[in-house]
C-alpha cells in the first residue's frame, strides 16, 4: 500500500517494484538490471550499436584534455561522444568529462546499464534529507546538463534520453577531432566490428 506518507507514494507500479526488487536484493537482481562487473564490458554492444547505425566508432580518443570512452564518427556529418560509466564514485568527474566533450562533438551521451542508473537512484533515497524515491532523478540531472542517456541491456542498447539536436559545438574542435580520427583510419589502425558475433540486420536509430 501506498500512503500519503510512503516514499514511494504517486509512483507508478512498474516503479515500486522495480524499487524492491533492487533495495530488497532479490534473487536474479543483477539479470534484470543488466548488471555488468566492468564498465569495458558496455563498449562493445555500444560500438555494434553504432555500427549498426553507419558510424565509425573509436574508442579513448583525446577531446581537448581529456579522453572519451567512445567517439562515433559518420564522415562529414555527425560526432558522438560517449563516456561509460558503471561506478557511481565515477560519475561527478564523469559529469565534467562529458561537458568538455560538448565542444568537441555534436552530441554527448552517457551510457550505462538500468543496474547503475537505479544505483544512482538509491543512493539519492538513502540521503539524510531525502523521503521520496525518485525515478528520475538521474533523468532530470543529465537533461539539465544537455546530455542524452544510452541504457545498455546485455547486447541491446536504447536512447532513454535524446541529446539536444540544437547543440553548436565549436567548429574548430570539430574539425580538429576529424582530422585525428582520419588520421587514425589512414595508419589502418581505425576500429574494426567486434569479434565473436555474427553481422546483424537493418539499422539502428541514433541521432543523425
Amino acid at each position: 500500500m501506498r500512503a500519503p506518507a510512503s516514499g514511494y507514494y504517486g509512483l507508478e507500479p512498474y516503479e515500486v517494484i522495480s524499487s524492491h526488487i533492487w533495495r530488497g536484493n532479490a534473487p536474479g537482481r543483477n539479470k534484470i538490471f543488466s548488471h555488468v562487473a566492468q564498465e569495458k564490458v558496455l563498449e562493445e554492444p555500444v560500438f555494434w550499436w553504432f555500427f549498426a547505425a553507419d558510424f565509425l566508432p573509436f574508442s579513448e580518443v583525446p577531446l581537448g584534455h581529456r579522453r572519451a570512452d567512445v567517439v562515433a564518427w559518420m564522415p562529414g556529418k555527425r560526432l558522438l561522444a560517449v563516456e561509460l560509466k558503471n561506478s557511481l564514485s565515477e560519475f561527478d568527474r564523469a559529469t565534467d568529462q562529458m561537458m568538455t566533450y560538448r565542444d568537441y562533438a555534436h552530441a554527448v551521451y552517457l551510457a550505462c546499464t538500468p543496474a547503475f542508473a537505479v544505483q544512482y537512484v538509491d543512493r539519492h533515497f538513502s540521503g539524510h534529507t531525502v523521503e521520496t524515491w525518485d525515478p528520475h532523478i538521474l533523468d532530470r540531472r543529465l537533461k539539465e546538463l544537455k546530455l542524452g542517456l544510452l541504457l545498455v541491456e546485455r547486447e541491446e542498447v536504447f536512447i532513454h534520453i535524446e541529446a539536444p539536436r540544437r547543440h553548436r559545438p565549436s567548429a574548430q574542435k570539430i574539425l580538429e577531432t576529424e582530422n585525428y580520427l582520419q588520421g587514425v583510419v589512414e595508419r589502418k589502425v581505425a576500429p574494426t566490428e567486434p569479434k565473436n558475433r555474427a553481422p546483424r540486420k537493418g539499422r539502428s536509430s541514433t541521432d543523425r
